[in-house]
């Protein structure tokens, strides 16, 4: 099999690394790139068997390009190496995509080593993610319930205080506290988690709408 490896990440020394292993491996030198413009670009103009993938690159999050990626190149073998919080996205890109996340606050050379299965198509072993049929929005307090369609919603503190007639700052206590306990670190992460545990927001009375079911891998 012809391997040719294609590596976006937004850190030089990490991809330095993964050239130096590819060099010690005896694999061709990986193309490096930095954005998904650039990623998308290259996937355009030449073939590759295997992609490092960041979430984090210069212009944006790359979880906005994957569909596009798993679609139009379905024998691009993928593995996500990212500093996202692995509880959230490594559910997540399990589910829709079967990609393995490999976390960076991992040891680089368990990491390297890891990558480095993955070049040669070995099975890459990670940590355990936690059973999706434990929703962390069991968690919530019936007034954090309350917020949450609005935060879902994308309206502001402002806004959703006039909705259910508490203080901004009221909201925001509520909010951070949603946060935490869906370890998720802005709105836009809580959104993806709402949507791994199939959590949606009722249009007409603003309920929360939970669907029970248990997910395998």
């Amino acid at each position: 099999m012809n391997r040719k490896i294609v590596i976006a990440e937004d850190q030089s020394l990490m991809a330095r690394s993964m050239r130096i292993i590819c060099r010690d491996e005896g694999l061709e030198a990986p193309k490096e790139v930095n954005s998904c413009r650039d990623l998308l670009s290259a996937l355009k103009e030449e073939y590759f068997s295997h992609l490092v993938l960041d979430l984090t690159l210069a212009d944006g999050n790359a979880m906005e390009i994957l569909d596009s990626i798993v679609v139009r190149y379905p024998a691009l073998k993928i593995i996500v190496y990212s500093d996202k919080p692995v509880k959230l996205y490594g559910q997540i890109l399990r589910k829709r995509y079967g990609i393995r996340f490999v976390p960076k606050n991992e040891k680089e050379e368990i990491a390297l080593q890891r990558l480095l299965a993955f070049f040669k198509d070995q099975d890459v072993e990670v940590k355990p993610i936690s059973d999706l049929s434990e929703s962390p929005f069991d968690l919530l307090t019936a007034k954090e319930r309350e917020l949450l369609p609005y935060l879902l919603r994308g309206l502001s503190p402002i806004q959703i205080g006039q909705q259910i007639g508490k203080t901004s700052s009221a909201v925001r206590t509520h909010k951070q506290s949603i946060l935490e306990k869906t370890d998720t670190e802005n709105v836009v992460e809580l959104k993806e988690l709402a949507a791994l545990y199939n959590v949606s927001v009722s249009s007409d009375n603003w309920t929360i709408v939970q669907k029970k079911k248990r997910m395998r891998f």
